[in-house]
């Protein structure tokens, strides 16, 4: 009889056993559902896309503004990077220093928009990329070499009588803080990305 009621106890026991141990199964299944769904991967997706979209504008921008003759009009004519036009007839510009270091600039800021803008898109398919900070990097430089032509241009055109800026080169104003915005953009999404792996080396569920 005592037999009978000592193995009634082990095996009473043994299911408790059992059910504990499913129940430290179920929690954990709900921990590592709790951390892939952290709030942050939403945002930092939100960022990564973001990012990518203004690059995208200040690339459009930089081609338009490198490529077209408006950056100074003058009285009878208008001029660009490359090429000036007088009465309808355009020609080529003599090489000059500080315009020839402006143009540099600007095809320089346009390919690195462009790798850029790759490196967003590999991003954006591929997830748990880790090259956001060399993606922000990039387009930091980017609004460099757009810095640099433009202050060039300015400080060569400022002073000169009857000579005003034209929508080419309001152009690449208006593409500079959007490579800096899409720089932030990575920067920040990185960031997040960092924490979240952090995050996930610490228990959710006690």
């Amino acid at each position: 009889m005592e037999g009978h009621v000592g193995g009634g106890l082990k095996d009473q026991e043994r299911t408790q056993e059992r059910g504990l141990g499913m129940g430290g199964v179920l929690a954990n299944l709900e921990c590592v559902a709790l951390g892939s769904s952290l709030p942050g991967m939403g945002v930092k997706r939100s960022l990564q896309s973001g990012g990518t979209l203004l690059g995208f504008l200040a690339q459009i921008l930089t081609i338009l503004s490198t490529a077209t003759n408006y950056w100074i009009r003058y009285p009878g004519g208008h001029s660009g990077l490359w090429q000036e036009c007088n009465g309808g007839i355009c020609s080529n510009i003599p090489c000059q220093t500080m315009l020839a270091v402006t143009g540099a600039c600007m095809v320089l800021a346009a390919g690195s928009g462009i790798v850029g803008l790759v490196m967003g898109l590999r991003i954006l398919c591929h997830e748990g990329d880790s090259r956001g900070q060399t993606t922000s990097g990039i387009f930091f430089l980017y609004g460099l070499l757009l810095l640099i032509a433009l202050t060039g241009y300015t400080v060569k055109n400022a002073w000169k009588n009857d000579v005003f800026f034209s929508w080419s080169y309001f152009s690449g104003w208006l593409a500079l803080p959007f490579s800096i915005l899409a720089g932030f953009c990575f920067l920040l999404a990185d960031m997040i990305m960092q924490s979240t792996d952090a995050i996930s080396g610490f228990p959710v569920c006690l």
